[in-house]
């Protein structure tokens, strides 16, 4: 069962842009597909990139390959969580 997208949005530099769309019409894709293969890939090949932090071992997650989704949920006592 496919998940509903999640909406966000991406600025884009404007050469990069119409690059995408020139493509897009090319490949007969959505500029959204475009960029979702793009990072993907670029996950697949490099799951974690500068500025991402390591799990401290509070943490539990999931990892869902057929939908590209890590879950991460921290626990811990409520004082130190919800902050």
């Amino acid at each position: 069962m496919a998940t509903a997208a999640k909406r966000v949005t991406v600025y884009l530099d404007p050469e990069l842009h119409k690059a995408l769309r020139l493509k897009a019409v090319e490949t007969s894709q959505s500029v959204s597909e475009l960029v979702n293969r793009a990072v993907r890939k670029a996950l697949s090949e490099n799951p974690l990139p500068s500025g991402c932090e390591n799990l401290t071992g509070q943490e539990r997650y999931s990892i869902q390959d057929e939908e590209g989704t890590v879950w991460v949920v921290k626990v811990g006592h409520r004082k130190d969580i919800h902050r």
